[in-house]
């Protein structure tokens, strides 16, 4: 007993060290787990900081070439300058005085009221402080002004100071009833400000958006300006303000086709598609980087995971007859693509050869499969009609085909000649085929009748040869075709013909007798 109790104790400890060990394995596992998130959010952060130092360095590599095209540009206006003052005119005074009167001509010119405008300006005073030397020419009693040149030094005290003063007065423009205040947008909505130009009878031209840190929608820019008097019916241009950030939509469960014109009109694109087998339609988005409501600057892009079909492994079809072939590919969910047949030996006749995809290649169901079988290779029949049979046997055993049965017809002219073949010429046969021969034989009266009387079977007639024949004189046969169609009457016709109504078996040997001449070979 003492020995029982200090094995359940024992037992009792193990217990328990398995029980403080198994939660300490949990404890670990939770740990593990966290650490792996852990992981896996910092390796998508070093992923993101990759991303960012490539496109700063292509950013670096962009401001060094503006910095070389501007300092190309700066070098290029520097020797455009020391041109210029290598060749500008020198002044004269003459030329000074034209010169200010072009530029106040031109400031005049600028001043004048625009259309629509009721006042106009002009120049109400415009002063010159020049420091010239002033001279008297004595032989004709003018004062000239003699200005210095690039690089002259002259004293301060034989320089005087001429000014020159120009004054005009405003000149006010009658008033245009016709004309229309335009209204000031800017801070609208695009709602209030098509209202607003609307009831002015202006419309609406161009409506640019333009991103803004103002709320979107609200008018940041027009033309013409507020307060401008234009005609009426005049069409007003405006910049309506727009986010500078894009919500990104939620694209899990849509079609990638139909997401990407979604992302198109937000002004977003797709990175990177990875594909992953799923039961979900083909082409069902199951994932997105980043997700629904971040923002992201206009020209973001979305990473996607989307949905694609089970592929199925294309089985070997080599060997097979292209029925079972087919059987195979339907249990597969495949298809049965082109056939095409390639000479082969005979017994590769009907199997197939090769296959595309090959086998063990995984792709989508109902993907199909073309094959290559084996046909045997065939021979061209040569032509014997009109041949003597010795010749069309030679010509049928030369070309590798053999020489089937060969039939007589009754031709009246011809003798041994082939009339007719199977297959005919120029149909394909396989090596060793039969080809069968109709040949002509032309027969005599005499020689019928002649071979009628060496006929074993006469006797059977129930009449001699000599009775026989002088039935045929009497029945008008005096001609190879007329025993031919007497061979082919019915027992009572034959009967009727030759009158021999007293022998039963009479008209039906004579049939045969008669077939027998006509059917022997030439």
């Amino acid at each position: 007993m003492p020995l029982e109790e200090e094995l359940k104790r024992r037992v009792t400890r193990l217990e328990l060290d398995l029980q403080q060990a198994q939660r300490k394995l949990v404890v670990r596992e939770a740990e593990l787990s966290a650490k792996k998130e852990t992981l896996a959010r910092q390796t998508d952060q070093i992923h993101r900081l990759d991303a960012l130092n490539r496109d700063l360095k292509a950013d670096v590599e962009v401001l060094h070439k503006e910095i070389a095209s501007l300092t190309s540009d700066k070098e290029q206006l520097a020797q455009k300058v020391k041109e210029f003052e290598a060749t500008r005119v020198k002044p004269t005074p003459t030329k000074l005085i034209q010169s200010f009167r072009l530029a106040m001509d031109d400031l005049q010119d600028s001043l004048k009221p625009k259309i629509g405008e009721q006042v106009g300006y002009t120049v109400s005073q415009f002063d010159i402080d020049l420091k010239t030397a002033v001279i008297i020419d004595q032989k004709d009693k003018k004062v000239r002004l003699l200005l210095p040149e690039v690089g002259d030094q002259i004293p301060a005290e034989n320089l005087s100071t001429v000014k020159f003063v120009f004054q005009t007065v405003p000149k006010v423009e009658p008033p245009d009833n016709s004309l229309v205040e335009v209204p000031a947008l800017l801070g609208l909505s695009k709602a209030t400000a098509l209202e607003e130009l609307a009831q002015r009878g202006l419309k609406t031209g161009k409506i640019l958006r333009q991103a803004s840190d103002y709320p979107p929608g609200t008018i940041i820019g027009q033309n013409p300006d507020g307060g401008d008097l234009v005609p009426e019916d005049s069409v007003i241009d405006f910049v309506v303000a727009k986010s500078p950030y894009v919500v990104v939509p939620l694209l899990v469960g849509k079609l990638q086709a139909d997401a990407l014109q979604f992302l198109k009109e937000l002004g977003l694109s797709f990175g990177k598609v990875e594909l992953q087998e799923n039961p979900a339609p083909e082409g069902t988005i199951l994932a997105q980087d980043p997700e629904a409501e971040t923002r992201l600057p206009e020209g973001g892009v979305i990473d996607i995971v989307v949905a694609e079909s089970k592929k199925v492994s294309v089985p070997n079809l080599r060997g097979m007859l292209l029925k079972d072939a087919k059987k195979i590919l339907r249990d597969k969910g495949l298809r049965s693509g082109s056939v095409k047949k390639v000479e082969s030996s005979e017994d590769q006749h009907g199997r197939i050869l090769e296959q595309d995809p090959d086998a063990g290649s995984l792709v989508h169901p109902q993907t199909e499969v073309s094959m290559v079988i084996g046909r045997r290779t065939g021979i061209k029949v040569p032509s014997v009609v009109r041949r003597s049979l010795d010749q069309a046997k030679e010509i049928i055993a030369a070309s590798g085909l053999t020489t089937g049965s060969v039939t007589v017809q009754l031709h009246p002219q011809l003798e041994g000649i082939v009339l007719q073949q199977k297959p005919h010429a120029g149909a394909q046969a396989a090596r060793g085929s039969k080809v069968d021969l109709v040949v002509a034989k032309r027969r005599r009266i005499r020689e019928i009748l002649r071979l009628m009387k060496k006929h074993p079977d006469i006797r059977k007639t129930g009449f001699t040869y000599k009775t026989l024949a002088g039935r045929l004189e009497r029945a008008g046969i005096d001609s190879v075709e007329k025993f031919q169609h007497l061979a082919e009457l019915s027992d009572p016709e034959v009967a009727g013909v030759l009158k021999l109504r007293n022998q039963a078996d009479a008209p039906s040997f004579v049939k045969k007798i008669l077939k027998e001449i006509l059917e022997s070979k030439p």
